[in-house]
């Protein structure tokens, strides 16, 4: 995301639109945002969805396919103790 669009984390839209880039609000999904660290957003109806190279991009980590899975399986994990997560990359 960059100061001047909000790209949606659950569909992938982007809007160039001010007041949905300041409230972090998808049109196309009908959804305000909030962005709890690089990669992990809330989506307000009780599921967080992780992106994993953002996550560790954001977090100063090497993306490879071991930092991958390692963050992957950290996040089932959660999933497993019954937290509501969508992985996506």
């Amino acid at each position: 995301m960059s100061a001047s669009t909000f790209t949606c984390p659950s569909c992938g839209r982007t809007s160039h639109n001010p007041h949905d880039v300041e409230h972090s609000y998808c049109g196309a999904c009908h959804r305000h945002w909030r962005q709890l660290n690089p990669g992990v957003w809330d989506d307000g109806m009780g599921v967080l969805h992780v992106d994993i190279d953002a996550c560790l991009i954001g977090n100063g980590y090497e993306v490879n396919e071991q930092t991958r899975r390692m963050l992957t399986e950290t996040w089932l994990e959660l999933v497993d103790q019954g937290m509501q997560i969508e992985i996506v990359g």
